[in-house]
C-alpha cells in the first residue's frame, strides 16, 4: 500500500511539473521572410508542419482562418515591400500581429512576452523620401508597442526595436521576432475548448 502510494505521489509531481512547465511559441520572420512559428519546450525546438496540414494543431488553424497570416504565406515581406512600400507593409503586418497576439491571448489567457525584436531599415534611394518613410514608420511602431506593453507583460532586458535609415540603398527591410511563455496545461485547455468548438460547428452544418 505504502509503494502504491508511493508510485502515486511520484506520478502526480511529475505530471504537475509537466503541466506548469512553460513552453514559448515563437512567432518570427524567417531567411524567406515569411511569418513562421516555431514552439520551444525545454531545450528542443520544434517548427510548424507545413506539409501535412491534418498534423497542424487546431489552435494553429483557428488562428490562420480568422486573421491574414496566410497571405504572408504566399508573397514574402520583401515582394511586399517592393509592390506596397515599407509603410504599407509595416501597416498590415502589424494589424496581422496584433490580431495574432490578441487571438493567441483569448485562447490561452495569461502570455508573457520573453523577447521582442523589431528591425526595420528605410531605403528608399533618396534622401527625402528616406526619411519620410522614417518618419512614417515610426508613426505605425508607436501604436502596436503601445497595445504590447497595456495588454502583455514583456520583459524589458530582451526589448530590441531597431528603425533606422540607409541612404545608400533602394532595399527597405523589415523583420521581426516574437516570444510568448505560456503553461502547458493552458495550451491543453485551449486544444480541447477549440476542438469542441469545431466539432459543434460541424454539427451544425450536418
Amino acid at each position: 500500500m505504502k509503494i502504491f502510494l508511493i508510485v502515486l505521489a511520484v506520478l502526480g509531481l511529475l505530471i504537475g511539473t509537466i503541466l506548469i512547465t512553460p513552453v514559448s511559441i515563437i512567432i518570427k520572420t524567417d531567411k524567406g521572410e515569411k511569418i513562421k512559428f516555431l514552439y520551444k519546450i525545454f531545450f528542443k525546438t520544434f517548427a510548424e508542419k507545413q506539409k501535412r496540414k491534418k498534423k497542424t494543431s487546431p489552435i494553429l488553424n483557428s488562428i490562420k482562418k480568422t486573421i491574414g497570416i496566410s497571405n504572408f504565406d504566399k508573397e514574402s515581406i520583401k515582394q511586399r515591400i517592393k509592390t506596397d512600400g515599407l509603410p504599407e507593409t509595416l501597416t498590415e503586418s502589424f494589424a496581422v500581429i496584433k490580431n495574432l497576439l490578441k487571438r493567441i491571448s483569448d485562447n490561452l489567457g495569461y502570455l508573457r512576452v520573453k523577447k521582442l525584436r523589431i528591425n526595420i531599415v528605410c531605403a528608399e534611394g533618396d534622401a527625402a523620401a528616406t526619411a519620410i518613410c522614417y518618419g512614417i514608420c515610426c508613426a505605425v511602431v508607436s501604436p502596436l508597442l503601445a497595445y504590447l506593453h497595456s495588454s502583455l507583460r514583456i520583459n524589458k532586458r530582451k526589448e530590441e526595436i531597431s528603425i533606422n535609415c540607409d541612404y545608400d540603398s533602394k532595399d527597405s527591410k523589415f523583420d521581426f521576432e516574437i516570444e510568448l511563455s505560456v503553461k502547458v496545461f493552458r495550451i491543453i485547455i485551449a486544444y480541447f475548448r477549440i476542438a469542441c468548438d469545431q466539432a459543434k460547428r460541424k454539427s451544425n452544418k450536418s
